[in-house]
């Protein structure tokens, strides 16, 4: 990674829209949704939305690899933690996928 810093933000969108993100158990909001991640810190991401399977990632710096060889990655000055600094922004889709009923 080119970006020095560990934190940064994740801009989570899903198909459908609407789905509830929680990182570690802890709403994040629902998609689109944006939320502040320190890749030094592993997390569970779970995406839910009624109808559909659950979405159950292991959020790590070998997920911020994979994303940025994707080229989902986007360096910048964002917001992180109330303040004002460089560091980068992970722009990710996730295609839910619906339950038979």
């Amino acid at each position: 990674m080119a970006c020095t810093s560990s934190r940064g933000i994740i801009d989570l969108n899903t198909r459908p829209r609407e789905a509830v993100v929680y990182l570690d158990g802890v709403k994040q909001g629902v998609t689109p949704v944006q939320f502040e991640y320190d890749f030094e810190v592993p997390a569970r991401l779970e995406i839910v939305k009624d109808g559909y399977f659950n979405e159950d990632e292991l959020l790590n710096q070998a997920w911020v690899i994979r994303e940025i060889r994707k080229g989902n990655y986007t360096e910048g000055h964002y917001m992180i933690g109330q303040e004002s600094t460089n560091s980068w922004m992970i722009s990710t889709f996730r295609r839910m996928q619906k339950k038979e009923e």
